[in-house]
């Protein structure tokens, strides 16, 4: 089903596809292109995506291959993501350090200021 005849007001090319996308049982509708028309037409193609918002499945040989997505769900789904998870690993790291601190009695052990006084020797 082309797209072209299901909206036919829109600037988007008729040799753009709505495809069905399956998994899990449920379908979601998404535009679909071209291999070939994404090389002749990756403009305007991605102008589309700026405007629009919505992903675009490329399909090479009729087979689902790749999908354009926009830069803002980019972030949201994957940098924003991988970023969050890191800052909260490392929080429990330090959270962990800190609780292994507490534990560990330090007090019989030598004085911090004092061992790097040592190692500087004396002041001129």
């Amino acid at each position: 089903m082309k797209q072209g005849a299901l909206l036919a007001s829109s600037p988007i090319p008729a040799d753009i596809y709505l495809t069905c996308v399956c998994r899990c049982g449920h379908h979601i509708y998404m535009k679909s292109v071209n291999a070939l028309r994404v090389r002749q037409s990756l403009g305007r193609i991605l102008d589309d995506l700026d405007r629009d918002g919505e992903p675009v499945l490329v399909e090479k040989g009729r087979l689902p291959r790749a999908v354009l997505v926009p830069l803002q769900l980019f972030r949201e789904r994957f940098v924003d993501k991988t970023v969050h998870e890191e800052r909260r690993a490392l929080e429990r790291w330090f959270e962990e350090r800190r609780h292994s601190h507490d534990k560990a009695d330090t007090r019989d052990g030598p004085d911090a200021v004092a061992l790097v006084r040592e190692m500087r020797g004396p002041l001129p």
